[in-house]
């Protein structure tokens, strides 16, 4: 189920429109940084947070510092995964677009509709069973694609010395990561939000929780961490595959479906483009939970009704329901965004970015560091996430 959340749409059909766009690394550096997070969570919070019975993120929050970080943390949570949501959808509705031959906001509302509807029936149940099955379905699909341009089958004459020669200069070193001018900033600043910022990850996280025990939580995020690396080199490599195949293509976004319809094998290009869209959905699904689940929870219940209204909490019913209502904006408003400006792969970055700013501070240093203190951590919370704000517009 980790392995899912970052093998999702931003991670395949949008590392790959980033290495079509900017060379080897930056599409790399998605698989890279999901990695670091998730052995940096196994490593250091796997154990302690699944101790601590919690069900949402800002959680943590309210029981370190109190409500009104609780509030901030999750208000800033909730914009992230919105974007990350956004993400998601645009990359599903991408392929459904090119599939079906249809415009991308008629395959945004099918994929919109689709998620909605099993999210809101089956909660992170529907992820659970669905998610153990087709993580490895998409990597067997993306190791398929790749091994058949490259082996001697390929269609492409000369193989994998055609594909890297057919490449635009320096898209295939390591300037990417050594050379400013090649956007080497760019990419380590990518690698630090993922592989930091995504410690603050909603869903991640919600699977940390729900693990039968610490050793589970631990384990699983390592196991996690090795099948995400497992996709590095085949999902990045169809981005430069592209100048090969497609090399006039106007839309980078559609480059992964087209590769996976006209130039491999039916078998080969199923797995390639279900696969996709089932993690797309799978994130899309987490992550909305976990929004309308922070919403809830800590919003609704713990700061709305009980502590400005003095009335007594919700029942778990109730509880159950108002998230379920709380699903159904969350998903039209990330829809929204991911239709206005679809930007799947560059939208992860961007989420994680976000709490990155506000709330990796509070959570490391409430953590592991006893004198921290609320006003310590909203001073956190307010000064990054206004600098990241700022820093966004003026560069």
């Amino acid at each position: 189920m980790l392995v899912s959340e970052a093998v999702d749409g931003n991670a395949s059909l949008g590392n790959v429109a980033l290495t079509f766009t900017g060379g080897f690394w930056g599409g790399a550096v998605i698989p890279m940084g999901l990695a670091i997070c998730l052995v940096l969570t196994g490593l250091f919070f796997g154990k302690r947070f699944n101790r601590m019975n919690m069900i949402t993120l800002a959680d943590f929050y309210y029981r370190r510092y109190g409500n009104t970080t609780e509030v901030m943390s999750g208000t800033v949570m909730a914009v992230s995964f919105i974007v990350l949501v956004a993400g998601n959808l645009a990359a599903s509705g991408y392929i459904l677009s090119v599939v079906l031959g249809i415009p991308l906001i008629y395959a945004m509302l099918i994929s919109t509709a689709v998620v909605l509807l099993y999210t809101y029936f089956g909660g992170l149940f529907s992820c659970a069973y669905t998610d153990i099955f087709h993580i490895y379905l998409a990597v067997i699909g993306f190791w398929a694609g790749f091994l058949f341009f490259i082996g001697p089958w390929s269609p492409i004459p000369g193989g994998l010395d055609t594909i890297v020669a057919n490449a635009p200069a320096g898209f295939m070193d390591m300037s990417g990561l050594l050379n400013v001018g090649s956007g080497a900033l760019i990419n380590w600043a990518a690698i630090i939000s993922l592989g930091l910022g995504d410690i603050v990850a909603l869903d991640f996280m919600e699977r940390v929780f729900a693990a039968d025990g610490g050793r589970t939580a631990t384990k699983s995020c390592y196991m996690g961490a090795g099948i995400t690396l497992l996709i590095l080199i085949p999902v990045t490599m169809v981005g430069i595959i592209g100048f090969t195949l497609e090399p006039k293509l106007a839309d980078p976004y559609t480059l992964y479906p087209i590769i996976a319809i006209k130039h491999v094998p039916a078998v080969i290009g199923i797995l390639m483009l279900v696969s996709t869209v089932s993690c797309g959905m799978s994130t899309a699904n987490g992550g909305t939970l976990a929004i309308a689940s922070v919403l809830s929870r800590n919003m609704l219940q713990r700061n709305i009704i009980a502590k400005l209204l003095k009335r007594p909490k919700l029942t778990d019913r109730q509880l159950l329901v108002a998230t379920r209502l709380f699903v159904i904006p969350m998903f039209f408003t990330a829809f929204a965004l991911g239709y206005l400006i679809p930007r799947p792969g560059a939208y992860l970055v961007l989420a994680f970015d976000i709490v990155l700013a506000g709330c990796l501070v509070p959570l490391v240093f409430g953590t592991f560091w006893k004198k921290s203190t609320a006003s310590g951590a909203i001073a956190s919370i307010v000064v990054g996430s206004i600098t990241r704000l700022i820093l966004f517009f003026v560069i």
